[in-house]
C-alpha cells in the first residue's frame, strides 16, 4: 500500500482551508451559482431522482454512481444543486476518478463525503493531495483512506497540524514507516495536541514497548483511545482480578486490545465469575485473566458459568451484575 518517498516526508507547503472562503470563492466564480444558506434546498430530503436536475443525474451516472448514491449525496450536501454541473462539479469528479483507484471505491468515497465536491479544486483539493503525497508518496488509495477517515482534515493548516507531530514521533525514535502507518490508519490522532501525544508515547514506553519497533503503532492506536483516567481505572480493575501493576502492563504489551474491552460488559462481569470460582477452588489459580477475557461469549458461558451452575447457582447472577 505504501509506495513511500521518504526524502519528501517533511512537506514544505502550507495549506489552509476554510469553508467560508470556499463559499466566497464560488460566489466570485462566474461558472457557479452562489450557494444560499437559507435555500429551501438545504432542508429538503432528496429521496428520488425526480427531485434532482437531469444535468446532475447525468453527470453522476456517467461517473458510475448508482441512483441510491446520487440521491444520498444530494441529501447529505444539497448545496450541490446550486453548482453548475459541467463547469463546477465535473472537473472535481474527473480529478477523483483519474486517480489510481478503482471507480467503485471513488464513487463510494464521494457518496460518503460529498462535502469534497463543494471545495475548490485548485485551491483546496489538489493542494491537499499534493501535501499528503509529500508524506506517503503517490498512493492515492491511502490518501482517500485518510480523507475518508477524517474529512475535516481539510479544515486545518496541514503543515502546522502535522509537521510538529512528525518531529515529535521522530524524536522518540518512531520510524518513518510506522509514522505513515499511523497517519493512514488513525489520521485523527494527528489532531491531538503535542502534549497529549507525548503523554501517550511515554505511557507506551512505560509498558515496555520500544517506539522504534513495529508493535508501537498498534499500541499507540489503542493507548490513544484511553485517557489517563480510563487507563488508571482499567489498571484498578485488573488489580481486583489479582494482577499486579507489572502484570497488567505486561498484559498490555502482549495484548493491547484487551484494554479496549468494556469494563461494564466484559471485564467486570467475567472478573466476578472468575473471583467466585477461584474462591471456591473450582478453577486453577494459575488460570490467566487473558484467557478468560479473550474467550468468545458462548465459550466463556459454557466453560465458566454453565459448567458450574449446579455447584454455584449464583454464578449467572454474579455474571449479570458484575461485582458491584
Amino acid at each position: 500500500m505504501f509506495r513511500v518517498l521518504y526524502k519528501h516526508l517533511l512537506p514544505r507547503t502550507t495549506t489552509h482551508f476554510n469553508l467560508y472562503s470556499v463559499v466566497l470563492h464560488h460566489h466570485h466564480n462566474p461558472h457557479l451559482i452562489p450557494p444560499s444558506i437559507h435555500s429551501s434546498a438545504a432542508t429538503k430530503n432528496y429521496t428520488t431522482s425526480a427531485d434532482i436536475p437531469n444535468s446532475l443525474i447525468s453527470l453522476f451516472s456517467n461517473h458510475g454512481f448508482t441512483k441510491t448514491q446520487i440521491t444520498g449525496l444530494i441529501s447529505k450536501q444539497p448545496m450541490l444543486l446550486q453548482f453548475d454541473a459541467n463547469n463546477a462539479l465535473k472537473p472535481k469528479l474527473d480529478f477523483f476518478f483519474n486517480l489510481g483507484v478503482s471507480p467503485s471505491k471513488v464513487a463510494n468515497f464521494i457518496a460518503s463525503n460529498p462535502v469534497f465536491l463543494i471545495r475548490s479544486l485548485q485551491n483546496g483539493i489538489i493542494p491537499v493531495f499534493n501535501f499528503l503525497k509529500s508524506y506517503i508518496g503517490d498512493d492515492d488509495a491511502a490518501i482517500l483512506t485518510i480523507l475518508n477517515r477524517w474529512p475535516k482534515l481539510m479544515d486545518y493548516n496541514l503543515e502546522d497540524l502535522i509537521t510538529p507531530k512528525i518531529a515529535l514521533f521522530r524524536d522518540h525514535g518512531v520510524t518513518d514507516c510506522d509514522i505513515i502507518k499511523l497517519f493512514v490508519s488513525s489520521p485523527r490522532t494527528l489532531g491531538l495536541k503535542c502534549d497529549r501525544l507525548n503523554e501517550i508515547i511515554e505511557m507506551i514506553k512505560k509498558v515496555g514497548i520500544d517506539p522504534s519497533t513495529p508493535r508501537f503503532s498498534y499500541a499507540f492506536r489503542i493507548m490513544a483511545r484511553l485517557n489517563k483516567l480510563h487507563w488508571e481505572k482499567k489498571l484498578a480493575v485488573f488489580r481486583e482480578l489479582g494482577l499486579s501493576e507489572s502484570d497488567a502492563l505486561s498484559m498490555f504489551k502482549k495484548n493491547p486490545f484487551l484494554f479496549t474491552l468494556s469494563l461494564e460488559t466484559r471485564v467486570i462481569p467475567r472478573g466476578a465469575v472468575l473471583k467466585i470460582l477461584k474462591s471456591k477452588g473450582l478453577i486453577k489459580e494459575k488460570l490467566k485473566v487473558t484467557t478468560v477475557l479473550k474467550a468468545p461469549e458462548k465459550e466463556f458461558l459454557e466453560k465458566y458459568v454453565n459448567k458450574y451452575q449446579e455447584e454455584v447457582p449464583e454464578l449467572m447472577e454474579a455474571y449479570k451484575k458484575g461485582w458491584g
